[in-house]
This record gives structure tokens, sequence and C-alpha cells, in this order.
């Protein structure tokens, strides 16, 4: 058995792409798009792009570095970040060492509904306004993120 939890994602890529999850939270109707393992060969570069959807990045093995709001960080295990619509970023592989990165795209749409309780659409507000503002910044995932995936991870392996 393999100590990388994440192996199996990486022989079948599109291994939880068939997630459909949707969420009405006060005004907001919150659905993962993509959740997926990609594998960056050593010295691999992802050229300036962006998404119009939230992404959160988490670097579970390896290496690297990102260039966001023109700052260069570097990347390295256990590390995570948030790209938000339009944010525009470039990923690249340490040039030595390959690096792995679980992506979460996860798209947030404004949808006011009639009769929704005020603190829940107080609190969704609040959350959604931190995601909008937070920095542009790699961390460290002290919270074990990426671990919450484990358990849906291996639902979907079990009924392949």
């Amino acid at each position: 058995m393999s100590l990388y939890p994440y192996e199996k994602m990486l022989e079948r890529q599109d291994l939880l792409e068939r997630l459909d999850i949707l969420m009405v939270w006060g005004h907001y109707e919150i659905r993962v798009m993509r959740f997926h393992l990609t594998s960056f060969p050593a010295g691999r570069v992802v050229d300036f792009h962006n998404h119009a959807e939230f992404e959160f990045h988490f670097i579970p093995r390896g290496k690297g570095k990102v260039i966001l709001d023109d700052q260069t960080h570097a990347l390295s295990e256990g590390m995570l970040y948030l790209t938000g619509p339009g944010v525009v970023h470039y990923q690249e592989a340490d040039a030595k060492e390959d690096m792995d990165e679980l992506c979460l795209h996860v798209d947030i749409v404004h949808k006011p509904r009639e009769h929704v309780d005020p603190w829940e659409a107080a609190e969704s507000e609040e959350t959604i306004e931190k995601l909008r503002t937070l920095p542009l910044t790699p961390v460290n995932d002290y919270h074990r993120a990426m671990h919450c995936f484990w358990k849906p991870m291996r639902h979907v392996i079990r009924n392949c």
C-alpha cells in the first residue's frame, strides 16, 4: 500500500470529477465544479492564466513556485493558496523536484432568495467577502484542510 494518500488520483485523474455538489447558503449558490490532482514534472511551467471561479490550490507533495499579484512565492508540501475569479497566476515546479497540486474549483454565484434566515444570509455574506479579499499569499495548511478530501476520495474509489 502506498504511503501517498492521493496515489489513486494519479492513476485516475478524473476520479472525483463525477461529484455533483451544489449547496445553497444564504443568498449564494456554491457549486463544486472540479476536484483533481495535477502532477507537475520537475521544471514544468503553467504560464499566466486565470479562472472564472475560485480555485483552492493544495500542495500535498513536492515544491515549486507561484506568482500572484506580481509577487513570487515558494511552494512546498503542506501549503495552500486561493485564487479567485479573474486572479492571474503562474505556477512552476521546482527545477529538480516534481510537485503535485490538489485543485478544488468552486463557483459561487449570488442568487437572492426569499425567506432566507437573516443570520444565515449575514454569515454567508461575511464568509464570501472574506474569500474575495484574502491576501494572495500561500500559507501552510495548519488546519490540514486538504485531508478533508480523503473521505470523499475513498468513497469514490470504493465505488469505482
